[in-house]
């Protein structure tokens, strides 16, 4: 019984080890590419841009010599800080306020689902201690609310799923129908109509849409491109809480999404196990037979 025990644990061992290490391997391996690739597409333009950003500040003092130097370096640091502040300066007018109800609800969201724009953060103290029982509260309390609504999405295709059952159609099919709704709906709500409304009120390309939706929802959040902040623009009054509220709602859809896409990684994991501890059972099977053989 031992023996028999202690062959299992030897298995079970043998399984978790090389998957476990081809897992992290493979996870480095899929971090070293995406460097590799990042650093060949932009490493070119960010050099050119250093390039044009030092000419440019040539050209200006060239131009303007009774401009003290100084006294310019001393101005571009303070367009910087108010830039880290969330205060853009376009010709003669400020971008709209960040902490109207709004804009401040549009804030918090982005702080308790921990996409993190970077764009605006608070500056005083009280608003930084502030945030950080906000989110400490908030975030546990994003998770399970984005869970229960993610629960209460899969009820609703479970529903359609028993539907289509009672169609007499086969399982295999029906669960192919209800991913693709759940899929096609999804995207459709969250990405194409989104999109296209970010492409008109912010004036980007549908591209460009459709590159913040995702970015956003997978809480991402580079912070290039962010929804209400272009003070050439008169939003409307609830624009930024509206965003807010496609935030919560679209990541839910999303965290279903991605748990799918887990589950189906982990029942492939789970395969590849079983094929492992087989094929090491049929070793140790066939072992004691070959060694007789040896001995005739």
């Amino acid at each position: 019984m031992s023996n028999s025990c202690s062959s299992l644990a030897k298995k079970g061992c043998l399984s978790a080890i090389p998957w476990t290490l081809i897992l992290i391997i493979a996870y480095f391996i899929f971090l070293l590419v995406g460097a590799a690739v990042f650093r060949a597409l932009e490493r070119t333009n960010e050099e050119e841009t250093q390039k044009e950003l030092l000419w440019e500040e040539l050209s200006f003092l060239k131009n303007y010599d009774c401009l003290d130097r100084e006294a310019v370096a001393r101005f571009m640091m303070f367009v910087l800080k108010a830039s880290n502040n969330g205060i853009i300066l376009h010709g003669n007018k400020t971008s709209p306020s960040n902490w109207d109800f709004n804009s401040a609800f549009f804030f918090s969201s982005t702080v308790i689902t921990t996409i993190g724009y970077g764009h605006l953060s608070p500056s005083t103290m009280g608003g930084r201690i502030f945030c950080i029982f906000f989110a400490l509260l908030g975030i546990p309390l994003n998770i399970i609310t984005l869970n229960h609504v993610g629960v209460k999405l899969s009820n609703a295709f479970n529903r359609l799923s028993t539907f289509l059952n009672g169609k007499n159609l086969k399982e295999r099919t029906v669960k192919i129908i209800t991913a693709v709704f759940f899929a096609v709906s999804g995207v459709i709500l969250f990405f194409f109509i989104p999109s296209i409304i970010f492409a008109v009120v912010e004036g980007w390309t549908y591209g460009e849409g459709v590159y913040y939706s995702f970015v956003t929802l997978s809480t991402i959040g580079f912070g290039d491109y962010v929804a209400g902040s272009n003070p050439d623009i008169d939003y409307v009054q609830i624009y930024r809480s509206m965003v807010g509220f496609w935030i919560l709602f679209g990541m839910a859809w999303l965290a279903g999404v991605f748990n799918t896409l887990i589950a189906i990684f982990e029942k492939n994991e789970k395969k590849m196990t079983e094929k492992f501890e087989n094929a090491e059972s049929l070793k140790e099977e066939n072992a004691p037979t070959e060694s007789n053989k040896d001995a005739e």
